[in-house]
């Protein structure tokens, strides 16, 4: 596939989609409810339509992109490394880098972290009308969909996860975190 966005490389990524997912192109075709002649012909690059993709991507839990223009990853695990990442990392603090305990970093894209947070607490307000928090929700997922394709997945919100043992065990620590985030 030497152009990722021709029809015949998104026939090709349905194909490598199916086959690795063990279905048959009837498998396929009953998913979409049309005929094996018709899955035949998309994995040639023929007869796609925007329906057909997005049935497609979602039966398959990959992203438009991937699909598409071969980009945004495989399944869903690869596209939500783009917004989601977990590393062990230290408290970055000048004078005692070489003390701090390695710890477990959550970083969440903060246009996610946003939306996410939205979303729960319109879930979470039980005195809200049921049409009120569909439409907080419409809002908060439209927000993120239009910031996530200008973003540069770069911009994150940081979580160190802390247990009582690694506290009780690094009684300096809490003193390394008030530094870090008092300055």
């Amino acid at each position: 596939m030497k152009q990722k966005t021709t029809p015949d490389a998104i026939g090709e990524r349905i194909k490598i989609l199916r086959e690795k997912n063990h279905n048959t192109q009837n498998d396929l075709a009953e998913i979409l409810s049309c005929k094996q002649n018709n899955i035949s012909q998309m994995e040639k690059g023929k007869s796609l339509t925007i329906d057909n993709l997005i049935a497609i991507a979602n039966y398959y839990n990959v992203s438009l992109d991937y699909l598409c223009k071969g980009e945004g990853g495989f399944d869903l695990l690869d596209t939500l490394n783009k917004f989601v990442q977990f590393k062990y990392e230290r408290i970055n603090v000048l004078d005692e880098v070489d003390k701090s305990p390695l710890l477990p970093h959550i970083y969440i894209n903060r246009y996610l972290y946003s939306c996410m947070k939205q979303i729960s607490l319109a879930t979470q307000n039980l005195d809200m009308p049921k049409s009120v928090k569909e439409d907080w929700i419409k809002l908060a997922i439209n927000e993120f969909n239009e910031k996530k394709d200008i973003d540069d997945y770069k911009d994150f919100v940081t979580f160190i996860v802390l247990n009582y043992s690694t506290l009780d065990n690094n009684p300096d620590l809490i003193h390394l975190i008030e530094k870090q985030i008092i300055g």
